[in-house]
């Protein structure tokens, strides 16, 4: 009974890090920032011990790259040469990070028009701010 119970043990024990081993945690985000070819770029996030981190690395001919591990998608700031601290500052966006490889194309003072690819969780949120936008222009049109 005693050789029964260890060997499921054993079983359980194996798959269990089997299926550990599968889940990716580490994301890789590569892009390029149009208009800007030198200088420093910085990502903040949340990573998967829970702890913020911001990290920066220099444009190496308006290209970055960061890399980093998470357990989950989770939103994350890029920022280029700011402007300001402010939310709505040109040179700074939000966008959804999630474990893979993602790339993206923004462009120096107009950040908010970010093109993100590889991020599925991030293209959701995006079809969601269409369906607002059509939602607020509907309700903007009507009370005119």
């Amino acid at each position: 009974m005693k050789i029964k119970f260890l060997a499921i043990f054993l079983l359980a024990t194996y798959f269990t890090r089997s299926q550990l081993k599968i889940i990716n945690k580490q994301f890789h985000f590569s892009g390029k920032i149009i208009g800007q070819k030198n200088g420093t770029v910085s990502l903040s996030y949340i990573n998967n011990e829970g702890k913020q981190v911001k990290d920066s690395c220099f444009l190496q001919n308006g290209n970055f790259y960061f890399k980093g591990e998470i357990i989950e998608p989770t939103l994350a700031v890029l920022r280029g040469a700011i402007k300001s601290l402010a939310d709505d500052d040109p040179n700074s966006v939000g966008f959804y990070l999630e474990p893979g490889n993602i790339t993206a194309i923004v462009e120096k003072n107009h950040f908010n028009k970010i093109r993100i690819s590889g991020s599925k969780t991030q293209k959701e949120f995006e079809m969601l701010q269409k369906k607002y936008e059509v939602i607020d222009n509907t309700n903007t049109a009507d009370s005119a």
